[in-house]
């Protein structure tokens, strides 16, 4: 046990709000997989069998007296072991009623409790239905399942008394307090047989616990190479899928919510708080369980319920250093695409022998799960590559896409740089850069995918000072580093830049370079470990590149900015979390479709002045602006307009790559009401489209507010429309558009009818 740290007086460490109490120390079951007992800390070996109930009393005491200091409407209390029904009925009643009589007025309990079942019987199911405490039962499948790790000591199956324990907490009397199922992975037993077998209990929720495992003692079963427990997790989501979704999995639901941009259901993955804290048998108060297989003493602090509350223990480094999951992650999590949904995995599963700030160990398991259903859920089954529904062609035409819309240019886009890969490496084919694309390919496509997807992957033209051998190489070190994969790769080139793309910028020597990447995706450079710089942004429930140093992102016909320094970084997210505000408030389907399409945004140098912004054909998913003079308009809201009016633009320049609207060959020039100069037909086109943007967003702005200047915003809408309305007069009737093009701009005009 690690002696007790000091704190400084009056700290306030972590906010508690899940409490796992731990009322049993000893198990009826020898489950070769269990953390408590086979893993590397042995602390359970000097501590009683039994949680004493003086030991109970000071429990929840401290547990009131936090959410007391903390105004908490309420706690989550977990009763656990060992076996915690090894405690019996009416040492577990008087925790229970201890700690609800000493709760303060309107801080509700909600108890819990995981058990192997092996015990459960009416007397148990009366208390927790009494009580109303929700019951969790563990099981791995079915019997060959269970079995391989859930026997008794002397070898017998402990499969039929499990049988029973579920039908019996799952019968209609104990079904309300029916919590659903544990079941521990092993990539051994059949997935498909696995989740059929615990669907057949017909329980409320299942959850999938991967091993615990670290890297000095890697998961059963894995193979250098193969992402098996993510292949194993996707076939029980595609069974899960096909049998209607029957229960809720907590994992799959979990991944799709932080996809959406909400919150986790669990704290092996995503980046929520950590409140959870563990109290054993014989009152020590310790962190996250998990860690137990790091190594011996890694959860214990020092502190006791009898002598420290809860916020003296929550000043702990290991709390209060670590307030989020992902807090000091390692730096291959900081540049990894997937790190706000995984979290960097659970704490425990980064222990490496010498410290945590490492990827999980699972870390390509997760990358490839997160991606696959990621890509699921943005491949609607109504599109099809360069292809779209006419519904959805019809919503963008009118200015107001759909999520499926912006997803099926987006796909569309990705065939595009498919197409162009094709090209670049025709005369490649005897490249290791091209052997080792195609085996990434071949594994894992979503990998490549991503790196593809990239805006800045294909040089502007003119300036590839690396040569197609060159981009060739950057795609391949990319997937190695997103998958971590080891990979070795020589370039040449006069620059001190090296872009991966998806991945980052290194900052190095000028070339020639010879890059490796290793398991844990470090990078070296000529033998000198290299961080990539990659600057990440939010705007609200969307994440998105801030690019400031990517050689090829200077497309935009205008200055870029050099790399920002951290005021300017912090200036950035100010304006886009106002921004984001805003469109919640007033544009919440145009955030919805950036969500779908926005990736990147590149600062531009200002123009003093002017606004600033662009977009570029072979740069989708980005925008370039140059972030708005505060003192010119309400905060928030300058950009807010900016970026509407150039994801019009990147939507249409999409949409134009899809489908010919017009003849390109056609020479003819129209006046528009923006600019002085005659524009094209795609000119025209083009701008108009942005525009219908401009004058909803200040349709919106003079609606949503009774601000003195609500009558100027409203003028500035009605101009906006007016020249919309124009230009869409000046071009219906042009011979040049195709009858696609007719149709597009006939649904610009629909769009444009709704203004006032």
């Amino acid at each position: 046990m690690s002696s007790r740290p000091a704190s400084a007086p009056g700290t306030v460490g972590v906010v508690f709000r899940q409490f796992v109490v731990k009322i049993a120390g000893r198990c009826d079951l020898a489950c070769d997989h269990c953390y408590v007992f086979e893993h590397a800390d042995q602390s359970w070996r000097g501590r009683p069998n039994l949680m004493p109930p003086e030991i109970m009393t000071a429990v929840a005491a401290r547990i009131a007296e936090h959410a007391r200091a903390h105004a908490l409407a309420g706690v989550t209390v977990i009763l656990h072991g060992g076996e915690p029904l090894l405690a019996g009925v009416d040492r577990i009643r008087f925790l229970i009623r201890e700690l609800r009589a000493a709760l303060p007025p309107g801080c509700a309990a909600d108890f819990r409790i995981q058990t192997n079942g092996l015990r459960l019987d009416d007397a148990f199911c009366e208390l927790f239905l009494q009580e109303g405490v929700g019951v969790g039962i563990s099981i791995d499948g079915d019997k060959g399942a269970n079995d391989r790790h859930r026997r008794h000591a002397d070898g017998r199956t402990s499969y039929p008394e499990l049988v029973r324990a579920i039908r019996l907490i799952g019968s209609q009397r104990y079904r309300p307090v029916f919590n659903g199922l544990l079941c521990t992975i092993d990539v051994e037993n059949d997935p498909v047989e696995v989740f059929d077998a615990l669907s057949a209990f017909a329980p409320p929720r299942v959850e999938f616990l991967l091993p615990h495992a670290t890297w000095v003692n890697p998961p059963p079963g894995a193979v250098a190479g193969e992402p098996r427990y993510a292949q194993w997790l996707l076939a029980v989501h595609q069974r899960w899928a096909e049998r209607g979704r029957p229960m809720d999995v907590r994992l799959f639901h979990s991944v799709a919510d932080l996809i959406a941009g909400r919150t986790s259901r669990t704290e092996a993955i995503g980046l929520g708080p950590t409140d959870v804290v563990v109290v054993e048998t014989d009152g020590e108060i310790e962190q996250e369980d998990s860690l137990k297989t790091a190594y011996d003493g890694a959860p214990a602090t020092g502190f006791h319920v009898s002598r420290d509350s809860f916020d003296e223990a929550g000043s702990h480094p290991g709390f209060d250093g670590r307030t989020a999951n992902a807090a000091a992650p390692s730096p291959v999590c900081e540049r990894c695409p997937v790190l706000r949904i995984c979290g960097g995995g659970l704490y425990a599963h980064r222990y490496d022998g010498s410290g945590f700030a490492n990827p999980s160990v699972y870390c390509r398991d997760l990358y490839t799960f997160i991606t696959s259903l990621a890509n699921e859920r943005h491949q609607a089954p109504k599109i099809a590559r360069h292809r779209m529904g006419a519904a959805d062609f019809a919503a963008l035409g009118r200015g107001q896409g759909t999520e499926d819309a912006v997803a099926a240019l987006r796909t569309a886009q990705l065939s595009k740089a498919r197409v162009k890969l094709g090209q670049l490496s025709k005369p490649l084919r005897a490249e290791h850069s091209w052997a080792l694309v195609q085996e990434f390919d071949t594994r894992d496509r979503s990998v490549v995918n991503r790196v593809l997807a990239d805006p800045f992957l294909m040089p502007a033209e003119g300036r590839d000072a690396l040569g197609p051998a060159g981009t060739l190489a950057r795609i391949a070190l990319s997937c190695a580093v997103l998958s971590s994969t080891p990979a070795e790769l020589d370039l040449v080139a006069a620059e001190d830049r090296l872009a991966l793309p998806a991945v980052g910028t290194l900052a190095t020597a000028a070339g020639p370079w010879h890059v490796a990447v290793d398991e844990k995706a470090a990078i070296t450079v000529n033998g000198l470990s290299v961080e990539p710089i990659r600057h990440e942004a939010r705007i609200g429930p969307i994440t998105v590149r801030l690019e400031d140093h990517d050689p090829a992102r200077d497309r935009f016909g205008h200055p870029v900015s050099g790399p920002l320094s951290a005021a300017e970084l912090f200036a950035w997210q100010d304006d886009l979390d106002a921004a984001a505000e805003v469109l919640a408030e007033r544009h919440p389907e145009a955030l919805a479709e950036m969500a779908e399409g926005l990736t990147a945004v590149v600062p531009l140098k200002p123009h003093p002045g002017r606004h600033r912004s662009a977009t570029a054909r072979n740069a989708f998913g980005a925008l370039g602006v140059a972030l708005p003079d505060p003192a010119a308009d309400t905060a928030g809201e300058a950009l807010t307009c900016l970026l509407l009016h150039e994801f019009q633009h990147l939507k249409l320049g999409a949409v134009l790559d899809m489908f010919d609207l017009h003849d390109k060959s056609d020479a003819s020039s129209y006046p528009v009401g923006w600019r002085r100069d005659l524009r094209s037909l795609e000119a025209v086109l083009q701008g108009t489209y942005a525009h219908m943007a401009v004058a909803e967003y200040w349709q919106r702005r003079a609606l949503a507010t009774r601000h003195p200047g609500s009558q100027e915003f409203a003028r500035r809408s009605a101009q906006v429309a007016g020249h919309v309305r124009a230009a869409l007069a000046q071009i219906t009737a042009s011979p040049a558009l195709t009858r696609l093009g007719r149709q597009w701009v006939a649904e610009m005009a629909a769009g444009a009818a709704r203004w006032r």
